[in-house]
């Protein structure tokens, strides 16, 4: 068993945090019950997904050398390590070791139990199958003032229905309707993005949550590309190379 040094270890548990919001909660469905983890020239790759949507968080970090086709941690692996990296425990040191086996990956810290996170013993699904090719796209934002004003909206009207979404030049045009006795309740707002779609896209249903939660895993600027179909995937991402799909909802 090889023991690597890897720089600021707290950086896997915020790693772990941004993209957990998109790991499947049903526990039968181990191959999504997870996070994945993979390397590449520049550092590391936290993967997770649902299904109906995918978050991906990089981190240039070295020190960490992994399987080419990466290693994917169960739910409770995930658990330990966030135990493990808790942030009100004082005297983290700034480099921890990581040791792979055949069947976990353990985090070693000295003075503390080390943190056994079984490994998934199947393939992690193609993710990156999922994720769109290129296509028109719009900044969505250039504050974290601004894009906390789009969440806001978003989550407003996650629990009525699916929010309808049109792009008009630089406005992200957003509707939704909530069926009541004698008739229906219509809310409507508008968002001025700071910038214009540079191609069409047909108007998209999306679940307000989840557009939400994408937003929410970005770092500076968000840059969105719409669906080019009603029913492909959208796709949001930051200069830092983090990524976050979303499935539409069917109109």
């Amino acid at each position: 068993m090889k023991t690597q040094t890897i720089d600021n270890p707290m950086r896997l548990r915020e790693m772990v945090e941004a993209v957990q919001y998109a790991m499947c909660t049903d526990s039968t469905r181990y191959n999504l019950n997870s996070i994945h983890f993979e390397c590449d020239s520049e550092g590391i790759m936290a993967v997770a997904t649902d299904g109906h949507r995918l978050a991906v968080r990089h981190s240039k970090t070295n020190g960490i050398d992994l399987p080419k086709q990466g290693v994917t941690i169960e739910a409770v692996g995930i658990k330990a390590l966030r135990k493990t990296l808790n942030k009100k425990r004082r005297g983290l040191p700034a480099a921890a070791g990581l040791a792979l086996t055949s069947k976990t990956l353990e985090l070693v810290i000295p003075g503390r139990p080390a943190a056994s996170m079984p490994l998934l013993d199947s393939d992690y699904p193609a993710w990156r199958q999922v994720v769109p090719k290129a296509g028109p796209t719009i900044a969505l934002d250039a504050t974290e003032k601004k894009r906390g004003e789009l969440i806001e909206v978003m989550e407003a009207f996650q629990d009525v229905n699916p929010i309808k979404v049109t792009i008009e030049g630089t406005t992200l045009k957003l509707e939704t309707t909530k069926p009541v006795a004698g008739g229906e309740i219509r809310g409507t707002a508008d968002f001025q993005c700071a910038g214009t779609l540079d191609g069409k896209c047909e108007p998209f249903r999306v679940n307000g949550g989840y557009f939400a939660d994408a937003l929410r895993a970005m770092q500076g600027g968000t840059t969105f590309q719409p669906p080019t179909d009603k029913h492909d995937p959208m796709k949001f991402s930051d200069q830092h190379g983090n990524i976050a799909v979303v499935i539409p909802t069917r109109l």
